[in-house]
């Protein structure tokens, strides 16, 4: 049965991945559980975001 999930597609130049790879390697450390993926990555950073923008205008 396929997933009724939005799956948004995004285009990053090579730079962009590395850097997106460090910050997810970051995450797992600091997480502790076994598994980290991206996605959990880029919706805290984007929350994190949110939450600055939100507040400070």
């Amino acid at each position: 049965m396929p997933t009724k999930k939005k799956r948004p597609q995004f285009a990053m130049d090579a730079g962009t991945i590395e850097k997106l790879e460090w910050l997810n390697k970051q995450h797992q450390k600091r997480s502790g559980t076994t598994k980290v993926y991206p996605a959990h990555t880029l919706k805290e950073l984007i929350d994190n975001e949110y939450q600055i923008r939100k507040r400070f205008g």
